[in-house]
């Protein structure tokens, strides 16, 4: 039983090398399909990331003079009062 099983094991084993030998392999298709390209690669894309930077950068600007205002009332009310903070005693 023992040799029988080696026997099966040795010839199974031959056939697949020979068959590694002969070198059969599986024809690939390796064209590539240009016609569909990534949305990254569209100019509509970029189109809407400029658009949402712009406006992102107007925001930040607009946001920027609002800041500037208020700390110019503010100063000018304290300016106006007279009152530096300090207690009259």
């Amino acid at each position: 039983m023992r040799h029988l099983l080696l026997t099966l094991f040795f010839c199974c084993f031959s056939l697949l090398l020979r068959g590694a030998e002969q070198g059969i392999a599986p024809s690939l298709d390796i064209s590539i399909d240009y016609s569909r390209d990534p949305f990254y690669q569209e100019i509509w894309f970029w189109a809407l990331v400029a658009l949402f930077f712009l406006l992102l950068l107007v925001l930040l600007i607009r946001g920027g003079r609002r800041t500037k205002k208020e700390d110019e009332k503010l100063s000018g009310v304290e300016e106006q009062s007279g009152n530096t903070g300090e207690q009259n005693q």
